[in-house]
């Protein structure tokens, strides 16, 4: 049950985290105010430096009716360095497909450090029927490696909303000025492997300051969103407590031109579901999840 919400927390996160970078803040920031365009559309060809890491926690404790309590936990952090290339996009300027140039691809859990996909090789990333597909030399990879990619990767699916849409705002803001997230756009995009309405969905978006990198300027953005009532589309199950925190934070270019140079940001569920076994007795299953990401993304010059 906790391996089918993996992908579905790693989209939310990849859609809505933003870019981190440090930078000197701009000292004439607070006097102005800013267009928020957080979506920019990517084009065929372009390349980008990516560093990332990602650390994926599922914790599931399993209760049968007057029976005691089985606890699984499954914790490990993948690593990433490559070159991304953006090899197609969709009409609206989304990539439907990238290839990554394999530099450093593994999987740490505890002290066992495994190397998921070879230096020297090249990544597809694409999507299909809701999901991330990867392969490398025309092969589909095993679900564990893709599972774990699906930790850092972004979400391709075009059907999404971008970040304009999530967590974007049609009004110029100033330092310091908040403003609320688009919860029918966050419900649809949680509707993959969850189910939420928009009206138990709240957040606030901050724009927290304007730095000066590389002689542009970068808009520092932060969100805090939380979704209540969630339920899990399990058959013959009801979810009794569902709760959904993210946080984000990151830098988007103030002239909207160009990806952001990095990601960073955290999302936890807890749930509680009561279903039933193969044999009809009742199951209690608490469910604790939680993704932490951070992405570099240095764009390369052709």
């Amino acid at each position: 049950m906790t391996r089918a919400l993996t992908a579905s927390i790693a989209a939310i996160v990849a859609l809505l985290l933003a870019a981190a970078a440090q930078g000197a803040p701009a000292t004439t920031a607070e006097a102005t105010d800013y267009a928020i365009k957080l979506f920019s559309p990517a084009k065929v060809g372009d390349k980008y430096k990516v560093t990332a890491t990602g650390t994926d926690r599922q914790e599931q404790t399993q209760t049968p009716a007057g029976g005691e309590a089985q606890k699984a936990v499954e914790e490990y952090t993948v690593q990433f360095v490559g070159v991304a290339e953006i090899a197609e996009v969709d009409k609206a300027g989304s990539a439907t497909k990238v290839t990554y140039a394999v530099e450093k691809c593994d999987r740490i859990a505890g002290d066992e450090k495994t190397q998921i996909v070879a230096a020297g090789k090249s990544i597809v990333q694409t999507h299909k029927d809701g999901e991330n597909v990867y392969t490398v030399d025309d092969e589909a990879l095993a679900e564990p490696v893709a599972k774990a990619l699906n930790v850092i990767m972004p979400n391709l699916d075009p059907d999404m909303p971008n970040s304009d849409e999530l967590i974007g705002t049609k009004d110029r803001q100033k330092v310091g000025a908040s403003w609320a997230v688009n919860a029918e756009s966050l419900a649809k995009a949680l509707s993959g492997k969850l189910a939420v309405k928009a009206q138990d969905i709240q957040g606030t978006c901050k724009l927290v300051d304007v730095k000066l990198e590389g002689g542009r300027q970068w808009l520092h953005v932060e969100a805090e969103v939380t979704a209540r009532n969630i339920q899990i589309p399990v058959p013959n199950s009801t979810t009794t407590k569902g709760v959904l925190t993210l946080k984000t934070s990151g830098l988007w270019p103030a002239d909207a031109v160009g990806e952001g140079r990095s990601q960073t940001g955290e999302v936890r569920l807890e749930a509680t579901v009561v279903a039933k076994d193969a044999n009809g007795n009742e199951v209690t299953v608490d469910i604790v999840n939680s993704q932490k990401t951070r992405t570099q993304a240095q764009k390369l010059e052709k």
